[in-house]
C-alpha cells in the first residue's frame, strides 16, 4: 500500500478528488477512509509501504481532529486541501507540516499532479 486518501461528508469534493488520483495512482494502491474513527484506527496499525496521505478536510472541526492525530502521522508525506482561506485554518494546516496544501474547492488536478511526482521520486 502505498497511498491513504481521506475525505469524509464532502461527497462531490471527494469524489473529483478520488477521479484526480485515480488518473495517477491504481486504485489497487490506495487505502480509501471516510470517517475519523477509520483513520484514526489505520494510524494505530504498522504503516507498511504506506508513505503517502491526501486529507480533504470539510470542516474546521474535522481539521482540528485531523491535526489531534499529528503524533500518529508526522513520519507520513501529507498532500493537505483544507475547508477555507481563513488564516486560521491555514496556520492549523501548517502544524501537520505538509508537503502539499489546498483548498477544497480547488481543482484537485493539480493534487493528481503533485501526488504522481511525489510517488515518482519515491520509486514506485
Amino acid at each position: 500500500m502505498r497511498l491513504l486518501l481521506y475525505f469524509s461528508d464532502s461527497e462531490t469534493a471527494g469524489r473529483k478528488l478520488l477521479e484526480a488520483v485515480y488518473k495517477r495512482i491504481p486504485p489497487e494502491e490506495t487505502e480509501v477512509h471516510r470517517d475519523m474513527k477509520s483513520l484514526s484506527d489505520r494510524f494505530r496499525r504498522p504503516r507498511g509501504e504506506l508513505r503517502v496521505a491526501v486529507i480533504l478536510c470539510s470542516s474546521r472541526e474535522e481539521l482540528s481532529q485531523i491535526v489531534s492525530l499529528g503524533p500518529l502521522i508526522s513520519d507520513l508525506r501529507i498532500l493537505l486541501l483544507l475547508p477555507d482561506r481563513e488564516r486560521e485554518t491555514i496556520a492549523r494546516g501548517h502544524t501537520l507540516y505538509p508537503r502539499f496544501l489546498s483548498f477544497v474547492d480547488e481543482s484537485f488536478e493539480e493534487v493528481g499532479a503533485v501526488l504522481g511526482k511525489m510517488l515518482a521520486r519515491s520509486g514506485s
